[in-house]
């Protein structure tokens, strides 16, 4: 009987409340991890954060949309069993072939969320990414009949969650933290380029067209990566991903939509 008595509203309270107060210490420690990330990352370059008139605390924000992106790919997988039990309550018979159904399903949903990383990132951003965060919190409240049916999490092994949740992470920091501390930052003609680094750390590079005011050296691309009132910092992707500090008084930056090497100018007819 005891599994069937509803919670009160002063223990629900008091979980909103231990979620609420474990994020406190959690953006912490999100803004330290982000720091050293930050300077480890430019250092393979010879860049500081400040030379970039860059705050990595205050960067916290592309963390967090770098992890409901990852939430929104990887979340819809936990409401597969709650699908199908719907499915099965309509009157799809999928006893049988439950699991090869749920395999299929979860095939689809990949190919479907990488799909939309590559083109419509914003999609699993902002909509499907939280709302797995809301279906998760309602679950962790027992709020999940506030919710749809389709959105509740019906079946949910604590164990093999806490697993793959753990591995998750693991390779998810694995990955992060091997492409902050060991590789450092990769550019192309378009811009940085990378695994996670860029998205999680908001690291970017736009191609400009550079045009020496004095005329001491004829106009260039490259890839300007920030500056702050008295320098900006360039990326020459055509000479070995060579960083430049150039004066602002001495430069005019164009936008451009990609850096061409000057070989390859004098090469095309």
């Amino acid at each position: 009987m005891a599994a069937d008595i509803g919670l009160t509203a002063a223990e629900r309270r008091s979980r909103l409340t231990s979620v609420v107060l474990g994020l406190v210490p959690l953006m912490g420690a999100v803004a330290t991890i982000m720091s050293l990330l930050w300077r480890r990352y430019l250092s393979h370059i010879g860049v500081r954060p400040v030379d970039l008139a860059i705050d990595p605390a205050t960067r916290v924000i592309d963390a967090i949309a770098a992890v409901s992106i990852l939430l929104g790919v990887a979340g819809p997988l936990l409401l597969i069993g709650s699908w199908l039990d719907l499915a099965e309550a309509s009157g799809y018979r999928l006893v049988r072939h439950r699991r090869p159904t749920a395999w299929v399903l979860g095939g689809v949903w990949l190919a479907a969320a990488a799909a939309l990383t590559l083109f419509a990132d914003l999609v699993l951003m902002i909509f499907v990414g939280p709302l797995v965060g809301v279906t998760l919190l309602a679950r962790i409240l027992s709020l999940d009949d506030e919710l749809p049916a389709f959105l509740r999490i019906t079946r949910l092994n604590p164990k093999r969650a806490f697993t793959g949740g753990l591995v998750g992470d693991m390779v998810f920091l694995t990955v992060l933290s091997t492409e902050a501390l060991v590789i450092g930052p990769d550019f192309g003609s378009t811009g940085a380029e990378g695994w996670l680094a860029p998205g999680v750390l908001g690291f970017r590079a736009q191609p400009m067209g550079v045009v020496d005011v004095d005329g001491n050296r004829p106009p260039f691309d490259a890839l300007y990566l920030g500056g702050n009132a008295d320098l900006y910092v360039l990326v020459d992707p055509c000479d070995g991903d060579r960083v430049d500090f150039v004066s602002v008084g001495s430069a005019r930056l164009e936008v451009i939509d990609e850096v061409i090497c000057q070989s390859d100018a004098t090469s095309t007819p």
